[in-house]
C-alpha cells in the first residue's frame, strides 16, 4: 500500500517543523493501518517488520521472520568466508541487495 499525507499551505519559515510533524504523522498512521489488515487476515506481524525494505511483498517479510535465528546464528561462525556464503544462501529470496532490505530489522532486534 502506498500512503500519502499532505497539510495546509505553510511559511517557509516553518517548513521543515511541518515536513517532520508530517512525516511522523504518516509513519504512525501507516503503522496503524498495516498492522490492523494484517490482524483482519491472521497475520502475526512484529513492529519491527516496519524496518524491512517497504516494497518487499508481505510473504517475504515473513519469510524473513522464519529464518532470522538462522541468520543470527550465523555470529557462530568464525570464517568470514563461510559465514557470507551462507547469509547470502538464506537471503537469495530477496533478489538484489538482501543485506539492506534486512538490515535494519535486524539490528532493531539486537540493539546493535
Amino acid at each position: 500500500m502506498y500512503f500519502e499525507l499532505g497539510t495546509k499551505p505553510t511559511d517557509l519559515k516553518n517548513l521543515s517543523s511541518i515536513k517532520e510533524s508530517t512525516e511522523k504523522t504518516l509513519q504512525e498512521f501507516e503503522k496503524e493501518f498495516m498492522l490492523h489488515c494484517y490482524k483482519i487476515i491472521g497475520v502475526e506481524f512484529p513492529e519491527r517488520g516496519f524496518f524491512l525494505f517497504w516494497q518487499l511483498p508481505l510473504k517475504d517479510k515473513l519469510k524473513y521472520f522464519e529464518i532470522e535465528p538462522e541468520i543470527e546464528k550465523l555470529k557462530e561462525i568464525e570464517n568470514v568466508e563461510e559465514r557470507k556464503k551462507k547469509l547470502d544462501a538464506l537471503l537469495k529470496f530477496l533478489g538484489s541487495d538482501p543485506i539492506e532490505k534486512v538490515d535494519k530489522a535486524l539490528r532493531k532486534k539486537n540493539r546493535k
